[in-house]
């Protein structure tokens, strides 16, 4: 994530009118390296991880250099926080007897945003998700790019919202607010 920093087109999560920019983890690699080895997240950055089914959900932080708040998500809705996980000791960084953390039921998505984040943004359980992949016709390979986000968008259960930047500015559009455009 803070090594995509700045990107155009990085996709948005939304938790009501709480935005956060997010890296998806859909492939088996992706979701074990997660964000290991990284000195430090953006703070509207985070690692969003997609589950093809619910499941009760472990995560451990091997490898973590900073401590993190976990977001437990089942149909667009957050369903349990774990906050302020801290990152092993440095002389335990990559143990293999570290402590996981479960979610208390079967979640489809997990969002990972640096400590603090939920009480600083008032997120608790309950809050709806709305999920936002990029602002359209923005990049060159945007029609290779739309199949690609309508395929997960469906594999995952999303609303898959397409906006044009004229639609943000106009006056009576409230996903421009939502987005705090």
């Amino acid at each position: 994530v803070s090594d995509r920093a700045g990107q155009k087109n990085q996709p948005i999560l939304a938790i009501g009118a709480i935005k956060v920019k997010i890296e998806i983890a859909e492939t088996a690699q992706e979701k074990i390296k997660g964000l290991a080895d990284r000195e430090k997240l953006a703070q509207d950055e985070g690692m969003l991880f997609l589950f093809d089914e619910p499941a009760t959900q472990r995560f451990w932080m091997r490898g973590m250099k900073f401590p993190l708040d976990i977001l437990w998500i089942r149909d667009d809705e957050v369903r349990g926080i774990a906050k302020n996980i801290p990152p092993p000791s440095p002389a335990k960084i990559f143990s293999d007897s570290l402590p996981t953390y479960e979610s208390n039921e079967p979640v489809d998505k997990v969002l990972e945003v640096n400590a603090g984040w939920t009480k600083a943004n008032n997120i608790k359980i309950g809050d709806k998700i709305i999920e936002y992949f990029g602002l359209a016709g923005e990049h060159k390979r945007y029609d290779e790019l739309r199949l690609i986000k309508q395929k997960i968008a469906k594999k995952h259960k999303f609303k898959l919202v397409e906006i044009y930047p004229s639609d943000l500015y106009s006056k009576n559009n409230n996903l421009g607010r939502i987005l705090g455009l």
